[in-house]
């Protein structure tokens, strides 16, 4: 498994938590990571074109930021005025069903 980059901006779990902070601090970054992804997928399923970079940082992170918050707009934009989904059929590993709050109805 890769790590990540050394940045001030990436926060990262630790890797052998030792103080009950530290613990605590790794329990919730696992928590928003999940949400951060299923947040994604969702921002992906609906505009496509977020999902062609195989993984990789096209852009500046300042410009990936600005591009993830207007489609995030847009994404809620259309769940507020019931914009049909579109939804193309993938290939995906996830079968799991939809958990509260999931599916392309939620908001970003």
């Amino acid at each position: 498994a890769q790590g990540y980059a050394i940045h001030l901006w990436v926060m990262t779990p630790y890797v052998n938590p030792q103080s009950d902070s530290e613990k605590a601090y790794n329990m919730v970054h696992v928590h928003i990571r999940n949400v951060v992804e299923r947040t994604f997928g969702m921002l992906k399923a609906r505009i496509q074109c977020l999902d062609v970079s195989g993984w990789r940082l096209l852009y500046s992170p300042q410009l990936v930021c600005k591009i993830n918050v207007v489609c995030a707009i847009l994404h809620n934009f259309c769940v507020r005025t019931n914009v049909p989904w579109e939804e193309q059929v993938k290939d995906e590993d996830n079968d799991d069903p939809p958990q509260d709050g999931d599916g392309p109805h939620a908001s970003a």
